[in-house]
């Protein structure tokens, strides 16, 4: 039997599975920011109980992990092989779970007339007597065109339980409409009209319960998107599905899980009744999209890189195992193209991008960033693989934005380095926030070259020959949680590089195709959970972003979701939503004949 600690999870021992499939198929939640093919070591566990029943260490595994580790117990899940039956007991430590993560929920508030797509109408339904035997259902359409209103369809739901229900409620009802078309409930009068607006983010997973009639924000829930047991970005995740026979279905249940219990922890914490939730609003990229949808998406996973749909799309939540009220509808903004997806579409009407007020540029930073150039004349967009290094991935002491976590760091003339933490608890590793002070304030230093190479003379402080190389300490052992001494390696500024020019081409791309320098920006937002947490400067200083006056920046949180709240109460940011998605010009830059050499420039540790 293999046991899985904390979590109390069980499943008999099947020979030649890994610890991390089978982690999967329980639905532990193991980080696996490669999908388990073996290259980002994150996977950590401690094999408490049957380690002879497992394969012996792999090669990647000696030289992923100290010998201290090794003989401690601690193993790669992915490379973990179980080779004999018996009694197996895996603990999960804290830095390997995906469970207590600081989620960016917060974005820019919603100013929108309110034109909710669901409402309720207050009716007065004639019973019937012998002399008038008419339908029901006739009757509540004449009560329905007694307040101006035409329904053209109705909820089977509600159809099969309108005689009780009408009885029941005396004749008087709350009629809830969808678009002023589709009868979807039928509930006693004065009933709350609720509804929840969802960002599914390749990391996690934002929601917003609201009263669509008042637009009150009633509470708000995040949680870490469970897919990522999967893979940390959207390749990983669509090889899975690719390669997977269940892979699709394992997804598509854990996203969709997910929601249905935020839906009832948002509505608790509201105290309000579940049963009031009449309709979804959900953005994401195209394959979160997809996904959620339940939408095959192997046309994503090759050139021309094709979404199955690009338009809106409503559809009764029961279809794809969503729970609320009765007749609950799911409706998504549309996408764009490539990965350019629904969540870009909300940040755009969250940041008023769509309004022809001067050159600005947003940013939206995550493991799949989505930049939009917008002038009075044009709008382009695009996307870019900056992967999950900001996530604290590839990093040697790198972690995902935990208590503990070091997020800011600072180092002064002597090259004595201050940091602090998340929750101000003693440093456990570091994450993106803190990897991009670091890198920056080496450079500052004169430890790192805008090359990136790390001085290796031995005439600098804090600098160490390890067997991984060359490595910068900022906590030492004696002063971290960890006891092991946390640095920054000349592996780790080499991720860092390729993360950050990978944005940066996307940036330069979109502006030298536009005839624009970074010069020319009036405005930059900068979106999305890391987005919001980084230090601007630093992330200028080492060419993230473009060398533009500080008040010419701001951070804006969760936009997407602050889109998909906007579209959730008026009917006229969803026409607005299809308008830009329209708009938009999409630009692969993988295709583009400058991308490789704009890439090998935007390396280079400098501004631009």
């Amino acid at each position: 039997m293999l046991y899985f600690q904390p979590d109390g999870k069980h499943a008999p021992v099947k020979v030649g599975q890994t610890l991390l499939d089978a982690a999967q198929v329980l639905g532990v939640e193991i980080d696996a920011v490669c999908g388990g093919v073996g290259t980002c070591a994150e996977c950590r566990v401690i094999v408490k109980e049957g380690r002879e029943l497992l394969r012996r260490p792999t090669e990647y595994e000696v030289n992923s992990l100290v010998p201290e580790d090794l003989d401690f117990g601690y193993r790669l899940a992915c490379e973990a092989v179980i080779k004999g039956d018996g009694l197996i007991t895996v603990e999960v430590p804290e830095e390997s779970r995906g469970t207590k993560h600081r989620l960016q929920s917060e974005g820019l508030d919603t100013h929108v007339k309110l034109e909710p797509a669901v409402n309720a109408f207050q009716i007065v339904v004639e019973p019937p007597v012998l002399d008038s035997p008419g339908s029901m259902y006739e009757r509540v359409e004449q009560a329905l065109k007694n307040v101006g209103v035409r329904a053209e369809d109705v909820d089977q739901g509600v159809l099969a339980g309108m005689g009780p229900t009408l009885r029941r409620l005396g004749w008087r009802a709350s009629a809830v409409l969808y678009n002023d078309r589709r009868l979807i409930a039928l509930t006693e009068s004065g009933k709350p009209v609720l509804g929840m607006a969802f960002d599914i983010g390749t990391t996690k997973l934002a929601g917003y319960l609201m009263n669509v009639t008042s637009g009150e924000l009633l509470s708000k829930v995040s949680r870490v998107n469970p897919q990522v047991v999967y893979g940390e970005d959207v390749m990983t995740r669509l090889a899975y599905i690719l390669n997977e026979k269940e892979g699709l279905n394992r997804l598509v249940r854990s996203v969709r899980g997910a929601i249905n219990e935020m839906i009832e922890e948002a509505c608790s914490a509201a105290s309000v009744p579940r049963e009031s939730v009449r309709e979804i609003v959900l953005v994401g990229n195209t394959l979160m999209h997809h996904i959620v949808l339940g939408i095959e998406p192997s046309s994503l996973g090759a050139s021309p890189y094709s979404p199955v749909v690009n338009s809106s799309y409503a559809v009764e939540g029961e279809k794809i195992g969503l729970s609320g009220g009765s007749g609950l509808i799911a409706y998504t903004l549309p996408n764009v193209a490539g990965f350019v997806g629904a969540d870009c579409v909300g940040d755009v009407l969250a940041t008023g991008l769509d309004k022809p007020e001067g050159t600005r540029l947003l940013i939206d930073i995550g493991t799949n960033t989505e930049m939009v150039l917008c002038s009075e004349s044009a709008m382009s967009c695009a996307s870019s693989p900056s992967g999950p290094t900001f996530e604290g991935a590839h990093v040697r002491h790198g972690m995902r934005a935990l208590s503990g976590a070091i997020e800011r760091i600072s180092i002064d003339q002597s090259l004595n380095v201050r940091y602090s933490t998340v929750d101000g608890t003693p440093a456990r590793g570091i994450c993106g926030s803190g990897v991009v002070d670091a890198v920056s304030e080496m450079v500052k230093r004169g430890v790192l070259e805008r090359s990136g190479r790390m001085k290796g003379d031995g005439t600098l402080k804090g600098i160490v020959r390890s067997q991984h190389g060359l490595e910068y300490l900022v906590a030492g052992a004696s002063d971290n949680a960890i006891k092991k001494d946390i640095t920054v390696t000349q592996g780790d500024v080499r991720e860092v590089q390729k993360a950050k020019a990978a944005i940066a081409t996307g940036i330069k791309v979109l502006l030298d195709q536009a005839g624009f320098s970074g010069r020319d920006l009036d405005h930059v937002f900068v979106a999305g959970a890391f987005g919001s947490y980084m230090d601007i400067p630093s992330a200028i200083s080492i060419g993230m972003l473009p060398d533009i006056p500080l008040n010419k920046m701001t951070q804006v949180g969760n936009a997407a979701g602050t889109g998909a709240r906007m579209c959730l109460l008026s009917r006229r940011a969803r026409q607005t939503a299809e308008d830009t998605a329209k708009r938009m010009r999409y630009v692969e830059l993988a295709t583009r004949a400058d991308f490789q050499q704009t890439f090998l420039k935007s390396l280079e540790l400098a501004p631009y």
